[in-house]
């Protein structure tokens, strides 16, 4: 590949010649990669007839479910169903909003473990790199960006228990 003609693409590839027949892709391993442009977009349309394909399917199985389906709603059908007791009185009465500020505190708390465990097991890679993988480490910045995140949560915390969110009673 002639040297001063290297471009690097998005994807950390360095290219040699953009354009034209001859467009290379130097990998990170040290193998040169011919590129082919139409084929290069050519895999996007597997993409794109995947996601017609599903939308079509979609739309079938529903027109087959409405068409299918017995349609015979009587008294009982409805009904209020309420764990197989006969409902007492009107559903519209008052919660305490104490169950639902704990669901979402528990939410909350839930879902930053779905961020942090994957950030937890990949913070290696992410400081250092990988040599098997083709991969810019950001070092320092993935440990200060956690860091971040766990210090709104903190705030997110000490707020709901300075309102008395966390207290029962």
């Amino acid at each position: 590949m002639p040297s001063g003609i290297g471009v690097t693409c998005f994807a950390g590839f360095k290219l040699g010649v953009t354009r034209g027949p001859q467009a290379t892709a130097l990998l990170h391993l040290g193998m040169e990669k011919v590129l082919d442009p139409v084929y290069t977009y050519m895999d996007y349309n597997w993409v794109a007839l995947f996601i017609v394909g599903a939308f079509v399917l979609v739309v079938i199985c529903l027109a087959l479910a409405a068409v299918l389906r017995p349609h015979r709603p009587d008294f009982a059908k409805l009904t209020t169903y309420e764990c197989g007791e006969q409902t007492i009185g009107s559903s519209w009465i008052r919660f305490n909003t104490r169950y639902y500020v704990i669901a979402l505190m528990f939410l909350v708390f839930d879902v930053d473990v779905v961020f942090i465990f994957p950030w937890a097991v990949a913070f290696r890679m992410l400081t250092f790199g990988d040599t098997s993988l083709y991969f810019q480490p950001i070092g320092p910045a993935a440990l200060w960006e956690m860091i971040a995140f766990l210090g709104i949560l903190l705030v997110a915390w000490l707020y709901a228990y300075k309102r008395g969110a966390l207290e029962w009673v």
